[in-house]
């Protein structure tokens, strides 16, 4: 259980912070079942096969230090919890006390991953090592009730490991059916390729499950393409993404999402501390695109096909037609904006306060890149009538190339048009990183 922070006047505003924060519901999506032991139960398995560890003995081979050598030094703190779970009551055990752990940190929705030939060495089946975790998880929903949270298990299959084996693994977890969603592939990045894996995964896609690989937790980016080229649609971890701009592209064309364990990639030596993670970099880009009217033309078209159709004929994607900020959201999608997608609406100063906003954000230190414009398709006789009748249109039919005189002090009113009009806006900072031309 995380713990409530000590109340005190000393750092009592940073109390309160991870109290709030520790409230707060929560998903968690890259939980490992021997990586979530608690020592005391290490203590108590070991007694049970004969070996007598200390409690400090358990932590000091269970629990990480900030900082290993690399990956395959911290790997050697799941060798105790492993060699305990290989039996139906350990594993069940474990699997029990983890969702417990998790209730009390507000967790509502987890999956937990294992790799179940890692846990054959006392007689069970790779069938019995999954149906032991899954009692287990039913047997903390039994005790938690209503505030047990909504647990999925995905099956790992290990890089070291047979790839013939690995097929086997991935038909008996398709088979085994819920909780089991998914299929995992882990270990030594730089020693073991993941491509001889390719039939395992194979496997686990045609028997309906979700397909995640473990990479990106050692140098080079070639470890994420891999797990890509295995249809992944996940990758656990993914930290060196950033350092291939093409490949940071494919990712968010293929809407591949990744998990990132911050506090595990500085353990494993990927990055030096926290403040290096590559995560608020891959969310530091911003959308501030709007328009002064919105999809009026989307509108107009449900309303004739409610008046001469009814209203069971209206296109489903009349709202996020019509709707202003639809251009922004489309394009945030697309880029894979994250540090956020805005529209600010104010009729024809709509655009230019929209490249105000964008600078905001930059300065703000929300963002470091935004695109930022308007853009507008109004040219239809309702908008054209509306805005003539109140006079604000040019008049000067006879003369249309100076009909539309902005700053003229003979104006006489606009000239209604379509298109639109963006600007990339950076920092000066991250243009300078990348070596770019600066032109303002």
């Amino acid at each position: 259980m995380v713990p409530l922070p000590a109340q005190g006047a000393a750092g009592e505003e940073m109390g309160d912070l991870t109290e709030s924060l520790w409230r707060l519901p929560k998903a968690e999506l890259h939980q490992h079942l021997d990586g979530s032991l608690r020592p005391e139960t290490a203590v108590e398995l070991a007694a049970a096969i004969g070996l007598n560890i200390s409690l400090e003995d358990a932590k000091q081979r269970m629990v990480a230090p900030p900082r290993c050598a690399n990956q395959a030094e911290l790997l050697t703190y799941f060798d105790l919890p492993i060699a305990l779970l290989q039996t139906d009551t350990a594993l069940r055990r474990a699997a029990v006390e983890l969702v417990v752990t998790l209730a009390e940190e507000r967790v509502r929705y987890a999956e937990i991953r294992w790799a179940p030939r890692l846990h054959l060495e006392r007689g069970l089946g790779m069938g019995a090592v999954i149906e032991a975790v899954a009692q287990g998880i039913e047997d903390a929903m039994d005790r938690l009730g209503s505030s047990a949270p909504a647990v999925s298990l995905i099956v790992t299959a290990m890089r070291s490991h047979p790839p013939a084996a690995n097929v086997l693994l991935a038909r008996e977890a398709a088979i085994f059916g819920e909780p089991v969603v998914g299929f995992d592939l882990a270990g030594l990045e730089a020693e073991w390729p993941a491509p001889p894996h390719a039939a395992a995964f194979l496997a686990a896609a045609e028997g309906g499950l979700k397909l995640t690989v473990h990479a990106g937790e050692v140098a080079g980016s070639e470890h994420i393409r891999e797990a890509l080229d295995l249809g992944a649609t996940r990758i656990a971890h993914g930290v060196t993404a950033i350092d291939d701009t093409e490949l940071v592209e494919e990712l968010k064309r293929r809407y591949v999402t990744l998990d990132m364990c911050p506090t595990s990639n500085v353990q494993a030596g990927i990055v030096a501390d926290l403040a290096q993670r590559p995560l608020a970099r891959l969310h530091r880009l911003g959308v501030s695109v709007t328009s002064g009217i919105g999809g009026i033309g989307s509108t107009l078209t449900a309303y004739d096909t409610l008046r001469d159709k009814g209203w069971q004929r209206i296109s489903p994607y009349t709202v996020p037609m019509l709707m202003p900020n639809g251009a922004a959201g489309w394009i945030s999608i697309e880029l894979g904006a994250r540090a956020g997608a805005h529209a600010l609406v104010s009729a024809c100063a709509s655009g230019a306060e929209a490249i105000g906003y964008g600078i905001d954000m930059i300065r703000s230190g929300r963002a470091d890149v935004v695109l930022a414009g308007g853009t507008e398709a109004a040219i239809m006789p309702l908008n054209i009538g509306s805005f003539a009748v109140m006079r604000a249109m040019s008049t000067r039919n006879d003369d249309p190339e100076r009909a539309s005189r902005p700053f003229d002090k003979a104006r006489d009113g606009f000239v209604l048009g379509e298109g639109a009009g963006m600007l990339v806006l950076e920092s000066l900072s991250h243009a300078r990183e990348r070596d770019a031309t600066v032109y303002a």
